[in-house]
């Protein structure tokens, strides 16, 4: 992930102080849900979640679930900040295999393991996915932070 120049971050939010936090919770809201899911065409960058730009203030990606449902695979996720391109520097998983529909535990999804307490984007934030085969699809579960 590329450094912001005017924040020194790596486009994850920052940890406020638990003061901060306390004051922050009481006018906001989470809310869990499915945050996407897409079959993107083959050899494809697709977005899979974007955060919104307007009334989100993030959006933490808990669970990203990975099925195939053709032949073997290879599939790539990339977690991103607008502007940016898809690039080998923001892959999360990069040409990751799956056997084939049929093939032994292939009935079973790929779940991939998120940092212990999920992977928060910035607004503007996008999580980009993409299979050689376009027979995969991706779902990505979590939580989306509100101003009420």
């Amino acid at each position: 992930m590329a450094v912001d120049a005017n924040t020194g971050s790596l486009g994850l939010i920052e940890r406020p102080s638990s003061q901060t936090l306390t004051a922050q919770l009481q006018r906001m809201a989470w809310d869990s849900k499915m945050l996407g899911q897409v079959q993107g065409a083959a050899a494809t960058d697709v977005t899979l979640y974007t955060i919104a730009a307007t009334a989100l203030i993030a959006g933490t990606v808990t669970l990203i679930q990975v099925c195939n449902v053709g032949a073997a695979a290879l599939f790539r996720v990339h977690w991103r900040d607008t502007g940016q391109a898809v690039a080998v520097g923001n892959a999360l998983y990069y040409d990751v295999p799956l056997a084939a529909t049929g093939a032994a535990n292939s009935s079973i999804p790929l779940i991939l393991p998120i940092p212990p307490d999920g992977a928060t984007l910035r607004p503007g934030g996008i999580l980009s996915v993409r299979s050689d085969t376009g027979n995969v699809v991706f779902t990505a579960f979590g939580f989306e932070l509100t101003r009420i």
